[in-house]
């Protein structure tokens, strides 16, 4: 997280206070983090973008063929039927 240090010249200076973590413990500075599971989007595929369709309706998440979207719902969907059933 940046935290902003006003200067008395009305500048200011923003300098970073925390360190990202995975859950294990290792820091994703410099090095980002490895998906689980890499899909690859089609040829002639472009990815969904949310400030250029906020709100896309199933269907036309569907009628995109964006892949990497569909995967994560589709993963998200199943953990969500899991804990429902779990509880």
């Amino acid at each position: 997280m940046l935290q902003e240090f006003p200067l008395s010249d009305g500048s200011a200076l923003l300098l970073a206070v925390e360190e990202w973590l995975t859950p294990k413990g290792e820091t994703i500075w410099h090095k980002g983090i490895n998906p689980d599971l890499m899909v690859q989007l089609p040829p002639g595929v472009a990815p969904l973008f949310p400030t250029r369709q906020p709100s896309p309706t199933l269907q036309q998440i569907r009628q995109s063929r964006d892949m990497q979207l569909l995967d994560a719902i589709g993963l998200l969907s199943g953990k969500m039927e899991t804990a429902i059933q779990g509880t």
